[in-house]
């Protein structure tokens, strides 16, 4: 009788590991369906039996040449890098150029995936990028970020843009806004047609937005995010002697949480007259628009629109200044003194990305 009840046993286990094995795999099947009737195909396979995502960016790395591209990207590194038991290898040899907005969005993603599967990532290839790809990843802190190997630092051309270390975090943070404030200041060579204290509270604002609104607890994006979190850098192009701030946030976008503004009512009087589509306004674009024009006109908000109104004051103040936002399916430029530009993507951004553009007031004997 003890020997039938050790094979008795000895079958329940088998059964009880098959049976476990069965479950995975059926898991593991539906999520390769997923993924190829979204990619078109089937998850590459490396030694060992695992699933590994074989992604490789985009030559033109960049949202204003290549948008749709570049978001296909992310949309599939976000499908695979924050599923379970998955191998996943970023490429980014193929990468020619690469834009300091794109970067900073690049970074904020692997931090991402860093930060929530607790894992360090390694650094494949580095000697076969790009020098150029490889100097804007260094500068912009994405290996730090990473926790990977620190990169010497490298020369870029004369005429390519400077990044400045990117900074992240989940609370507004004047003392991160003043840093941004001062390395942009170093790595430029003249002064800033606002001031510098005007910088800051609008990158203030715009960490406020992030934290206080990009990520409400009772709506989803579709993918795992880090509660309240927020990534700045910043750039200096010598050719148009021109400063960026850029801010990113990865929550469900300003067209997703404006309805809950209390300005609500009367950005859709600005836009009555556009289609609805299942009683939404499709026009991202010309939704933000819409609130940022009615923030700067309004008083008593709930901050929302009147944190982005206070941005583009600042900019506005600068005869050449440029206020790009993108959110949601929309991107929406301002330029100082001229109309604004509205574009509406097929692919939604991810987040929210607001890049502040200023000139410098005077030269100071530096690149040019």
């Amino acid at each position: 009788m003890k020997h039938l009840d050790t094979i008795r046993r000895k079958w329940l286990l088998t059964h009880a590991k098959f049976e476990a094995a069965r479950r995975l795999s059926e898991k593991q099947r539906r999520a390769e369906r997923k993924f190829k009737e979204r990619f078109g195909q089937r998850p590459k396979r490396v030694s060992g039996g695992r699933k590994q995502e074989h992604l490789v960016a985009p030559a033109n790395f960049s949202l204003a040449g290549n948008y749709d591209e570049v978001i296909e990207f992310f949309e599939h590194f976000r499908l695979a890098a924050l599923q379970e038991g998955r191998s996943v290898y970023v490429d980014l040899n193929k990468i020619e150029h690469i834009t300091p907005a794109a970067t900073l969005m690049l970074a904020a993603e692997l931090d991402r995936w860093r930060r929530l599967k607790r894992i360090r990532l390694r650094i494949r290839d580095r000697d076969t990028m790009q020098p150029s790809v490889l100097w804007s990843l260094a500068q912009v802190g994405f290996f730090n970020i990473l926790r990977a190997m620190n990169l010497p630092r490298l020369d870029g051309d004369d005429g390519e843009p400077r990044i400045i270390r990117c900074i992240s975090g989940n609370k507004s943070d004047l003392e991160a806004a003043s840093k941004i404030s001062e390395e942009l200041t170093d790595i430029s060579d003249g002064e800033l047609a606002v001031s510098e204290l005007e910088l800051n509270d609008a990158i203030v604002e715009a960490m406020t937005n992030a934290v206080q609104h990009a990520y409400p607890d009772d709506m989803a994006s579709g993918t795992e995010w880090l509660q309240g979190e927020w990534w700045v850098s910043g750039s200096w192009v010598p050719q148009e002697r021109r400063l960026n701030v850029l801010i990113y946030d990865q929550g469900v976008g300003i067209p997703a949480t404006l309805p809950r503004s209390e300005m609500w009512e009367k950005v859709r009087g600005r836009l009555a007259g556009l289609p609805l589509v299942d009683g939404l306004f499709s026009d991202h674009a010309k939704l933000i628009g819409a609130a940022v024009e009615e923030g700067r006109t309004s008083v008593n908000t709930d901050g929302r629109g009147l944190g982005l109104a206070e941005i583009a004051n600042l900019v506005f103040a600068d005869p050449k200044g440029r206020l790009r936002i993108l959110s949601g399916h929309g991107e929406t430029i301002f330029h100082s003194g001229q109309s604004v530009q509205y574009l509406n993507h097929s692919r939604p951004l991810g987040g929210t990305l607001i890049q502040i553009s200023l000139t410098l007031s005077q030269q100071s004997g530096g690149t040019s």
